[in-house]
């Protein structure tokens, strides 16, 4: 190796081996006794810029055959700083993540890269614990991880086919602490990618679309907001139906929209909801379907028990 000369190397920003230049040098042989060979290389990648460390390990006593030419080449061992999972483009937004949450998943990324594929298994399942204890699922200190899954299914807050890759991950992570079984680099890796999809969907994209794109609406209290919003287009004393007042967005309602009004006609008339008044019930033009009910605007002000 020499200065200026182009290496391959692995750059932890293309994350992916490129072409490197060496920028700097130094290199130590080894004793009279076993022959070894040590390159300490700062290299620039030739794509992105980025500078890393390269420390170069060449064994002169200890030879491998390459079946491809039919000649031995001295075992060579590459190391790079700083250490990076290789492959692996961290572009989870921590930010929106909570903060224990974020400590086990950064501490089990740090186990991987590291090597330590055992420690791995066990934040992983780790990751999955400090969420359901984030979401309230865990409520008994003896309930196991297992019960602890099946109510976030429960709860929908994942679909079965996450439920399934979880229980996965709880077998790893058993395996690691109980049986004191490895698992493969590759196995860590889906699993790696199970764990970012299940915080992305959580935590991260719902954060992202706020104020942008429309999602569901999973319970009342959005849909009172929702109501609140769409009000401030009509005037005290309007005549409206519920498909008036919402239009477009009553898709945001999907087959809970009946649900929900049944559950507004029943606010209404206790007095726990003031702004809208109950109207007449008219004929839809559609025969097929129930009467439309009608509804009067009383009140345009704060409503304080909305969420926000």
């Amino acid at each position: 190796m020499k200065l200026e000369t182009k290496i391959y190397n692995y750059c932890t920003a293309c994350y992916k081996l490129t072409n490197h230049t060496v920028k700097g040098l130094h290199t130590v042989e080894g004793n009279w006794d076993y022959q070894t060979t040590h390159h300490y290389a700062v290299v620039e990648c030739n794509g992105c810029n980025n500078v890393s460390f390269r420390k170069e390990v060449i064994d002169h006593e200890s030879m491998e055959y390459d079946p491809d030419s039919g000649s031995y080449f001295p075992q060579t061992d590459v190391s790079y700083f700083p250490k990076a999972l290789e492959g692996h483009r961290n572009e989870l937004e921590t930010h929106y993540i909570p903060d224990n949450i974020i400590a086990v998943y950064q501490d089990t990324i740090k186990a991987f890269t590291s090597e330590a594929y055992l420690l791995t298994g066990v934040g992983f399942r780790a990751i999955i614990e400090a969420i359901c204890i984030d979401q309230k699922i865990r409520i008994k200190d003896f309930e196991d991880l297992k019960q602890q899954i099946d109510k976030m299914y429960q709860k929908k807050l994942i679909t079965l086919k996450e439920a399934s890759r979880l229980h996965t991950i709880r077998f790893l992570g058993n395996d690691s602490i109980h049986a004191m079984v490895v698992p493969k680099k590759e196995d860590l890796h889906v699993v790696l990618h199970i764990i970012e999809n299940l915080l992305n969907n959580l935590y991260v994209i719902d954060q992202q679309i706020k104020g942008g794109l429309e999602k569901m609406i999973p319970d009342f209290a959005g849909f009172r907001t929702l109501l609140n919003f769409r009000l401030n287009k009509f005037v005290v004393g309007d005549s409206i139906s519920l498909g008036k007042l919402l239009e477009k967005s009553a898709r945001r309602l999907g087959d809970q929209a009946s649900e929900f009004e049944k559950e507004l006609i029943s606010k209404i008339e206790t007095g726990q909801y003031t702004k809208l008044g109950l109207g007449e019930i008219k004929p839809n033009p559609d025969n097929t379907k129930p009467d439309i009910q009608y509804y009067v605007v009383l009140d345009l002000s704060y409503d304080k028990d909305a969420s926000f």
